[in-house]
């Protein structure tokens, strides 16, 4: 029963350490500012105009659309769990029956190119310049093709053993469709590895010390085990030896 309990305790402390951090109650981390803006870049063969700019117009024949990105500043808190955010909006206007044009030998590639700064101001100062592409052509809608799905900020100080602020876009992937289209994201802080490191080293350890306690355990049954059964057999020779002697 000795080592059963050990393995149960060891589940125990583990099951609880993940249920402890998956129902934590949301805290405060830290209060952050993000400001953020955006500009587009046709690929090439794409004919366009206000290239480096946060509005672009394509053209297809006669018809054209105009996609425009408008960013925001903002001050939120930032917690120990996954909130809501709005990075900023896409507006597409186009006329009746645009398409996107497509590259004229890849119809595959993306069309345009949106390079997007996000600068936090506080509680540390830094800036990310993620890349996202979108395309191919051949639609009224401009799906995201190319482009990681977060981006993080550190923190100068650890606040509480949380150690960056992740911004994860929400939905990924997604696409520009024609009229406001949100730029979503989910943010929230993370553990530092440090502080991951020091669990798992915690876990180890108990890991560990358990079981050495249940080998301990199961090595004594195991001997107590060999001597009743050598016990056992001694006494069944020593009665096949009497029994022969009386024949």
């Amino acid at each position: 029963m000795r080592h059963v309990t050990a393995i149960g305790i060891l589940t125990f402390v583990i099951t609880s350490l993940a249920n402890s951090t998956a129902r934590a109650e949301p805290f405060v981390v830290t209060t952050t500012t993000l400001t953020t803006s955006g500009q587009f870049d046709c690929r090439a063969s794409i004919t366009c105009t206000g290239e480096g700019t946060n509005s672009v117009t394509f053209f297809n024949g006669t018809k054209t659309a105009t996609l425009t990105f408008t960013g925001l500043q903002q001050t939120f808190d930032v917690t120990n769990v996954a909130q809501p955010v709005t990075l900023g909006s896409f507006e597409l206007t186009q006329s009746d029956g645009f398409v996107f044009p497509n590259h004229a030998n890849s119809p595959g590639l993306p069309i345009v190119k949106f390079f997007f700064t996000a600068h936090q101001d506080m509680p540390s100062s830094g800036t990310s310049h993620p890349l996202w592409q979108f395309g191919p052509g051949g639609r009224t809608v401009l799906p995201l093709e190319i482009g990681q799905s977060y981006f993080t900020f550190g923190l100068d100080r650890s606040e509480f053993g949380y150690g960056q602020i992740v911004y994860s876009l929400r939905p990924f992937p997604f696409s520009i469709n024609p009229g406001m289209t949100a730029f979503n994201a989910n943010v929230g802080a993370i553990p530092e590895p440090g502080s991951m490191v020091l669990l798992g080293t915690g876990l180890l350890v108990v890991a560990s010390a358990l079981r050495r306690r249940v080998f301990s355990a199961l090595s004594a049954r195991l001997v107590i085990g060999f001597r009743h059964a050598g016990s056992e057999l001694r006494r069944f020779k020593d009665s096949a030896i009497h029994n022969l002697g009386s024949w």
